[in-house]
């Protein structure tokens, strides 16, 4: 009877903490995508933008969800499926932050985006795991700089997929305005 009791508390306190963590990693992966958006738009995030997305939630829970079915019934059929399906629908938590999509229609919005660059986002994916690899070498510290990298460079990509020119403006200045150089030594032209 104590033995039961013991198994059952182990069985409860595991299935909390697998609760737990799905909680955390979704308010986490909302955060993280509004501050890569943030980055990429130039402003500066803070702590409280890892938390401002939390109205989202249940959007990004549940697409999530379907995200990873659809990718496991893909690789189920043959592996390809699954990475066309897992690259075409990466993007649906930018559709659900950015453009404040519902579930179907955020998956849509990402399958819709990926059209004819699938094979240039398979390409893209692997380079930034070969990255994250590479920042894993040294005892996981190099993650520190590669993860951020990694994910601005995701949302760049979700930006350049919408048709978005992300360069900053740059200062004209005009030739006139330049000052002159000041030669040591040279003697001034006359005109």
């Amino acid at each position: 009877m104590l033995v039961n009791v013991a198994e059952h508390s182990g069985w409860v306190m595991r299935v909390a903490m697998n609760v737990i963590s799905v909680v955390v990693n979704v308010i986490l992966g909302l955060g993280l995508i509004k501050i890569s958006l943030d980055v990429i738009h130039e402003k500066k995030p803070t702590v409280h933008t890892l938390f401002s997305e939390n109205d989202h939630f249940f959007q990004y829970f549940f697409a999530s969800f379907l995200y990873a079915v659809a990718t496991f019934i893909g690789f189920v059929l043959l592996i390809i499926p699954g990475v066309i399906i897992a690259v075409r629908l990466r993007y649906f938590g930018y559709a659900i932050i950015e453009k404040k999509m519902g579930i179907v229609d955020s998956l849509k919005e990402s399958y819709r985006l990926t059209k004819g660059n699938t094979w240039q986002l398979f390409l893209f994916a692997l380079a930034i795991f070969g990255i994250n690899i590479l920042g894993f070498i040294p005892l996981g510290l190099g993650l520190l700089i590669t993860v951020p990298i990694s994910m601005i460079a995701v949302a760049y990509v979700w930006k350049k997929l919408q048709g978005e020119t992300l360069v900053t403006q740059a200062i004209e200045v005009q030739p006139e305005e330049l000052p002159a150089p000041e030669l040591v030594g040279a003697t001034p032209i006359a005109e």
